[in-house]
C-alpha cells in the first residue's frame, strides 16, 4: 500500500501522551519511530490524495495540533512514496538532514508579514516627463508613454514607501527573529512580505512591535501566525 508522508517529528515522552495518540488515531495517521525521529503517514490505497482541499486543511489542523507537543517537521504536502519499505529508505537517505532540520526548528514558530496598500496614493508628478508626453499627438506614442510613465510614478512611490517601512521597523524585527526571508511579489496590493522564524520566548516582544506599527493612508501591515514552520522546513 502506498503512504502519504506528512511530517517527521521528535520522540520525547510528550508523543505518548494519550492526548497525543489520540490526535493522529483521529486523523487516521501512523506515527513509525525509526532512525531516532517519528515519522507520521497515512496509509493510501489510490496513491494520490483524494479530496485534496480538504485534506490540506486537515494537514494543517493536525500539524498545528502535534506541534503543542513536539517539534514537527513537515513535508511537502501530498508527498507520495511506493510503501513502507520505500518510506524507511528514504528516511535513512535523509536521516542528516531531517535531525538537523528538527534541532534548528525546536521551539520556533513562523510569522508572515505583509505591507499592504492601504488606499490608491496619488502619484508624485515628473514635471518634464509629463509635460513632453502632453505635447504629444493623441497617438499610440502618446498612450504607451504615458501607461510606461504611470508605471514608473507608481514603482516609485511603492520603493519609497516600503523604504520608509524597513528603515523604521525592520531592525527591531530582527532582533527578535532567529532567521527571516523576504517573499517573491504576489500582486500589487503587496508592496513587501516576509516570513519570520521566531523563539517562542521571542513571540511576544515581536508581536510587541508588531502592534506598534500604526497604519497610515499608504499602507498597513498583515500579521499572519503562528504557523507551523512550513517555510523554514523547505523539505
Amino acid at each position: 500500500m502506498k503512504v502519504c508522508l506528512y511530517a517527521f517529528c521528535t520522540i520525547t515522552d510528550s508523543l505518548f501522551l494519550p492526548t497525543v495518540i489520540e490526535l493522529i488515531a483521529l486523523y487516521g495517521l501512523t506515527l513509525l519511530p525509526h532512525t531516532g525521529v517519528g515519522i507520521l503517514y497515512l496509509p493510501t490505497e489510490a496513491g494520490k490524495v483524494e479530496n485534496l482541499p480538504d485534506k490540506a486543511i486537515e494537514y494543517d489542523q493536525f500539524l498545528s495540533a502535534l506541534s503543542l507537543h513536539v517539534t514537527v517537521l513537515p513535508v511537502r504536502f501530498a508527498t507520495i512514496l511506493q510503501d513502507i519499505s520505500a518510506l524507511l529508505v528514504w528516511t535513512e537517505a535523509h536521516q542528516k538532514t531531517i535531525q538537523q532540520k528538527l534541532t534548528h526548528l525546536a521551539g520556533k514558530v513562523e510569522y508572515t508579514l505583509a505591507l499592504k496598500k492601504q488606499t490608491i496614493q496619488p502619484i508624485e508628478s515628473i514635471t518634464s516627463w509629463s509635460d513632453v508626453v502632453a505635447k504629444l499627438p493623441t497617438t499610440a506614442v502618446r498612450t504607451y508613454l504615458t501607461q510606461k510613465l504611470t508605471e514608473y510614478q507608481l514603482e516609485v512611490a511603492r520603493q519609497k514607501t516600503i523604504a520608509t517601512f524597513v528603515t523604521t521597523y525592520l531592525p527591531a524585527l530582527l532582533k527578535q527573529a532567529t532567521a527571516h526571508e523576504i517573499l517573491p511579489s504576489r500582486g500589487e496590493m503587496i508592496l513587501w512580505e516576509a516570513v519570520f522564524l521566531i523563539d517562542i520566548p521571542k513571540l511576544h516582544d515581536f508581536m510587541q512591535i508588531t502592534a506598534s506599527i500604526v497604519p497610515t493612508p499608504t499602507y498597513y501591515l498583515d500579521c499572519l501566525g503562528p504557523w507551523v514552520c512550513y517555510h523554514f522546513a523547505n523539505f
